[in-house]
C-alpha cells in the first residue's frame, strides 16, 4: 500500500539498533525484530544475516555491518514488495 501512495520505506529498512551482548558479538535488531549479527572469528568479522545465512566475512566490524545492513535492505525491500504487490 505504501508503494501505492508513494511513501518511501528506505528509511525505515535501515533503522537498526546494534547490541553487543558478548565479547566479540554484535546483535542488530530493527522494530523489536531481530535483523542479524556480527560475530569475530580468529582475525574477521563474520556477518549472519535473520536467517542464519552467511552474509559474508570482513576485515573491520564497519565493513560486516554495512554488509549486513545493504543485505538486510534488499531482502526486506524484496518482501515488502511482493507483499505490497499481493
Amino acid at each position: 500500500m505504501d508503494a501505492l501512495l508513494g511513501h518511501d520505506r528506505s528509511a525505515e529498512l535501515h533503522a537498526s539498533a546494534w547490541a553487543s551482548p558478548d565479547r566479540g558479538l554484535w546483535v542488530a535488531t530493527a522494530d523489536g525484530c531481530y535483523h542479524g549479527m556480527v560475530e569475530r572469528v580468529g582475525a574477521v568479522y563474520r556477518a549472519i544475516d535473520d536467517r542464519g545465512v552467511v552474509a559474508g566475512e570482513f576485515d573491520t566490524l564497519g565493513e560486516a555491518q554495512r554488509a549486513l545492513h545493504a543485505a538486510q535492505s534488499i531482502d526486506l525491500g524484496e518482501r515488502y514488495a511482493k507483499g505490497a504487490a499481493a
